[in-house]
């Protein structure tokens, strides 16, 4: 089991309960920072990612996009008490030609000169890219000096980018620098139920 969660009272509490669940089970529970670098989440085998609170749910989802589990995240609850539901993790995959690796769960921006190209259409100039899941579909938005475009790619479209120089850009809500050199982004497969999922039910139901 991971757990993404802050260092209030509530997160500490959920914390507990996880290891304490995780412990029964003689299972192992590792804490995650809140905004993991580019390529560095661990590769590790974890059965499920629990997100202590709605704000580090995109987090959450993009490091059990990576491991290909489930997402058990907080909803809201009309006695204002926290509930969780277990959930699919769904992202694209981005990896480098260095082999740095990891997911994009919500969003990822780059600010700079980027060459980027889908599939065999010629290969565009962009100064902002954006890239979002939708579905099982990638959804880009270029924006250069001749305005902006918007589209949707169906599933299996991969995107083949370039950057020149170091560039300033957002995975997930949190600002890093990206590296130099060639990225692919592509659609993943939704994770599917497993043996892992009994474990991860038992987190979410146990509140």
């Amino acid at each position: 089991m991971a757990v993404v969660r802050g260092f209030e009272k509530h997160s500490r509490e959920i914390r507990g309960t996880v290891r304490d669940i995780a412990g029964a089970l003689q299972h192992r529970v590792l804490d995650l920072p809140t905004d993991p670098r580019f390529g560095a989440i661990p590769a590790v085998d974890v059965r499920a990612v629990v997100a202590t609170r709605p704000s580090l749910v995109p987090t959450a989802a993009r490091c059990a996009a990576h491991w290909g589990c489930r997402l058990i995240e907080p909803v809201a609850h009309p006695a204002d008490s926290a509930t969780f539901r277990l959930r699919p993790a769904p992202a694209l995959s981005i990896q480098t030609a260095d082999g740095l690796r990891d997911r994009i769960s919500d969003r990822f921006q780059l600010d700079g000169l980027i060459h980027y190209q889908v599939a065999d259409l010629p290969e565009v100039l962009a100064r902002v890219l954006a890239v979002e899941p939708q579905g099982n579909r990638m959804r880009l938005c270029h924006r250069d000096t001749d305005g902006r475009r918007d589209r949707s790619e169906p599933a299996g479209a991969v995107l083949r980018l370039r950057l020149d120089e170091p560039t300033p850009g957002v995975i997930d809500g949190h600002q890093q620098i990206f590296p130099v050199g060639d990225y692919i982004i592509s659609a993943d497969a939704v994770p599917g139920n497993s043996a892992h999922d009994r474990l991860a039910h038992h987190v979410a139901t146990t509140r």
